[in-house]
């Protein structure tokens, strides 16, 4: 396995809701709208190879109308949920059905048998961190803050202590690299992130491919 951490955000499957139709509909919930890009079923997010690909921890955004989802994911990809963060985007007043939607999960899944990290962010990138949750402005459909990236990359000391029988324990506190982005947006003009490997169809490297055949390429690289 080629990435010990990575961030994915999966296309969920948004379905028009006038009338009787049910086809997946990207953003356009109703007629008029702009489809802004292609989605996946559930059933075709489980078949690609996430698990082969990524070896240890894994941040995935989730939609709060696909929080079960999300879990199926991880489990079907072989990881165990740990924990969340929450994006409070600003300002309010989002879409929604039940409730105007201000904020979006990042669900934490962790490789089984791998610690869990004890990192103790609280109040860091300019005290936009508040525990589990960070605020930040809307920058436009489905594009996320690059804080995400920050939290992962940065480098914390490692907890040391020593226990009743004298034993040293350390924790881990930093996520391990090499990094990875799926389903990652890049714009043409704009380099990668530096430490980052960005794939999707719309990312520079792989635009307009398919996302199993790059999930593929990264498992057993073709020629191209």
């Amino acid at each position: 396995m080629k990435f010990k951490t990575a961030i994915i955000d999966p296309p969920w499957p948004y379905r028009k809701v006038n009338g009787n139709n049910n086809h997946l509909g990207g953003f356009a919930y109703h007629e008029g709208k702009e489809i802004h890009y292609n989605l996946m079923d559930i059933s075709d997010l489980k078949k690609l190879p996430v698990g082969e690909v990524v070896s240890s921890y894994l941040f995935m955004w989730v939609a709060k109308t696909f929080l079960q989802e999300g879990l199926d994911l991880l489990k079907e990809w072989g990881f165990d949920f740990k924990s969340y963060l929450i994006w409070h985007k600003k300002p309010g007043l989002g879409v929604g059905y039940w409730f105007r939607g201000d904020c979006e999960m990042i669900m934490v899944g962790v490789k089984k048998g791998l610690p869990s990290l004890r990192t103790n962010e609280s109040d860091t990138f300019e005290d936009l961190f508040e525990n589990d949750t960070f605020i930040h402005r809307r920058i436009g459909h489905s594009t996320k803050p690059s804080l995400l990236h920050e939290l992962i990359e940065k480098k914390r000391p490692l907890i040391v202590k020593t226990n009743k029988s004298g034993n040293t324990i350390t924790t881990q506190t930093s996520f391990p690299g090499p990094y990875l982005e799926i389903f990652g947006r890049e714009k043409p003009e704009s380099p990668s992130r530096e430490g980052w490997t960005v794939i999707g169809n719309e990312a520079n490297k792989t635009r307009g491919e398919d996302i199993l055949i790059s999930l593929q390429d990264l498992i057993e690289p073709s020629v191209k």
